[in-house]
């Protein structure tokens, strides 16, 4: 999908973007909202989440109209902490500590790349796995599109997952992720299907927590999702789902 900068408006082909911009006058006029999102980020040094929530705008909007305006350090690690503290309850037997020892050790994970955070939340996630008595395998096949494979001793049954890091890609709210995959190149995403993904697990680097989400969990997500101390450490979801 291709999005308006300036409406937020979204097109499965780059030639009906390129035609709505006519109607933009060349690309010149500016969204309602563009003055009110601007002002909430100057004045109020809202999150993208916050101007979001307010606002209606999307995030991919957000980042284009709001780029010269970043949140310092300062503030988006004041927002990493309210934001945690004001997330639903988690678990009884989950104790989130924050920020980890990984974080502070490792420069805040700014120097890894895209492929290096893969490897990690995927690796986080294993362990976990393994801690939790499932057996975890890979597909062989080179196309294929989970991240891990688990069952247990006691079923044949298999669950499929699909691992994410969650960020708040540098502006201090809720850390989230993309429910959409590569569809072929060119910049073209879509939905994973049923059969491609029975759980998404959320790696947060910031507090080293796994969260898990069962598909009914994000029946309401279209295209993002974020971590919510609910769903921390939930592997009793998947053995349920195994059991069933």
């Amino acid at each position: 999908m291709f999005e308006c900068e300036y409406c937020g408006k979204s097109f499965e082909r780059m030639r009906q973007l390129n035609g709505h911009y006519v109607a933009h006058k060349g690309g010149k006029s500016k969204h309602p909202a563009y003055e009110e999102c601007v002002r909430l980020r100057a004045e109020e040094r809202k999150s993208y989440t916050e101007i979001q929530t307010i606002t209606g705008i999307s995030k991919g909007t957000l980042s284009k109209w709001l780029k010269p305006q970043p949140l310092s350090r300062d503030e988006k690690l004041e927002k990493h902490r309210i934001n945690r503290e004001h997330m639903t309850q988690t678990p009884d037997n989950i104790e989130l500590q924050y920020p980890s020892k990984f974080y502070l050790t490792y420069n805040k994970g700014e120097q890894y790349t895209r492929e290096d955070k893969a490897h990690i939340s995927e690796t986080a996630v294993l362990y976990r796995l393994a801690l939790n008595g499932f057996s975890t395998f890979k597909s062989e096949f080179e196309k294929a599109t989970e991240d891990w494979i688990v069952k247990n001793q006691n079923s044949t049954k298999i669950a499929i997952i699909q691992v994410k890091w969650a960020s708040d890609h540098g502006q201090g709210g809720t850390p989230y992720a993309s429910l959409k995959k590569s569809n072929g190149g060119g910049g073209k995403t879509r939905n994973y299907y049923e059969n491609e993904a029975h759980f998404f697990v959320l790696y947060d680097f910031y507090d080293d927590t796994c969260y898990v989400f069962s598909r009914n969990d994000i029946s309401n997500n279209k295209s993002t999702l974020s971590i919510r101390k609910d769903a921390a450490e939930r592997w009793d979801k998947i053995k349920l789902f195994l059991e069933s």
